[in-house]
């Protein structure tokens, strides 16, 4: 079994929420990767973002500056 590592995943309430905090991120230099939303979350849009644990406090604030809320966040163990 591949070693898992853990991400933090950023759910928005609408699609253009997450593509606009996509695009704010990335444009800050951030790793970011869009995945589906997960299932336990499944009244928010179908898009997440998906980033290193150790980005979730400046991404936070990034987003906060661009007017951007996240709407649940979660940690999850990936390969």
């Amino acid at each position: 079994m591949p070693d898992l590592r853990p991400f933090v995943v950023f759910a928005f309430g609408s699609t253009h929420e997450s593509l606009a905090a996509e695009e704010a991120l990335l444009d800050a230099g951030f790793t970011v990767k869009v995945m589906p939303l997960p299932r336990t979350r499944g009244t928010l849009c179908g898009i997440a973002l998906r980033l290193l644990p150790e980005q979730r406090h400046a991404a936070l604030e990034e987003l906060a500056r661009h007017g951007l809320a996240v709407a649940a966040q979660d940690e999850i163990e990936d390969v």
